[in-house]
């Protein structure tokens, strides 16, 4: 009698989806707080005691923020656990606490993307392994 071959288990990765419509949550989020502040700025509606480079850190820092946030929706709806979810959504809160930083002190716009960038790539990574 023949051996039966197993079947491989190719189970489907909804990790690379999540993060693709998460950060497509992130950049319709941003745009169109950016635009919107454009338009109010754009017809005279000025905060003094907010100055126009924390308002756009403060936009990026709530598109991060809903990022993950929309991440870990998704990861927890798709694979059912929830730590899995927070495995896969939690290497990406530094890059959040850095812009919640960058809306408290001026810091350079270059240095804030390239560390965004560098920082990124590694939490991709590790979002990626989480199991």
């Amino acid at each position: 009698m023949a051996k039966r071959k197993r079947k491989a288990d190719y189970a489907h990765e909804d990790s690379l989806m999540a993060f693709f419509i998460g950060m497509a949550v992130c950049i319709l989020f941003w745009v169109s707080a950016e635009s919107t502040y454009g338009d109010l700025v754009a017809g005279g509606m000025r905060i003094p005691w907010f100055p126009t480079w924390r308002m756009h850190m403060f936009f990026a820092f709530v598109g991060i923020s809903v990022f993950i946030l929309t991440l870990y929706s998704l990861e927890m709806m798709a694979r059912k656990s929830r730590e899995i979810a927070k495995r896969s959504a939690l290497p990406w809160l530094p890059l959040a606490g850095s812009m919640a930083l960058g809306v408290i002190v001026q810091l350079p716009v270059f240095a804030m993307i390239a560390a965004g960038l560098a920082y990124s790539v590694w939490a991709f990574r590790r979002m990626r392994s989480a199991r």
